[in-house]
């Protein structure tokens, strides 16, 4: 249940451009959606589901780290997001491009996509803790395991000798998350 909502936080911002078209005007506790000019009650809404959203990525957060007490050892590190970026940029422009043809098509996709992520082993890259100062590493252990690091280290960099990191929550076996306090 857990990678599921991962899943789900992980594509949050194309589940936001899949709600955007949506009329939610007639379901009653969206009523105050019912703004006369459409411009203002697009960027209500847009505000509306980022925030939703922002919570939901918190609140999984906390659910995560709330157990800690994991450590690894790591021998190479190196920052994750430059080969994680370019697949959440193509899934914006195939879905910007898409939108206008077939909602349900674009809906299918974005479902495949979040169930490629459920299944996927290594990471769970999500813009609000990215927002929030997390940084997505992929790390080398002592045993050559290649995983997800998630910290708010910033620019951690290789040294000649291992380091221990402490207080980690596990996501899975691959992908960690550094509990600062």
């Amino acid at each position: 249940m857990k990678r599921l909502f991962l899943s789900i936080s992980s594509y949050y911002l194309t589940i936001v451009l899949l709600l955007m078209p949506i009329d939610f005007t007639n379901i009653t506790p969206f009523a105050f959606l019912t703004i006369e000019n459409a411009t203002l009650r697009m960027v209500t809404k847009a505000v509306f589901l980022m925030s939703l959203g922002m919570v939901f990525a918190l609140v999984l957060l906390k659910l995560i780290t709330r157990n800690h007490s994991d450590n690894i050892e790591i021998r190479i590190i190196k920052p994750l997001e430059s080969s994680v970026i370019p697949t959440y940029i193509g899934l914006f422009v195939i879905i910007l491009n898409d939108l206008e043809l077939n909602i349900k098509t674009t809906l299918i996709l974005v479902l495949l996509f979040m169930l490629w992520t459920l299944f996927e082993r290594n990471y769970y890259f999500n813009i609000f803790w990215a927002m929030w100062g997390y940084r997505f590493y992929e790390a080398e252990d002592i045993n050559g395991n290649i995983i997800t690091l998630i910290s708010k280290t910033k620019d951690m960099k290789n040294t000649n000798k291992s380091r221990k990191i402490d207080n980690l929550a596990r996501v899975n076996n691959f992908t960690f998350i550094e509990v600062t306090k």
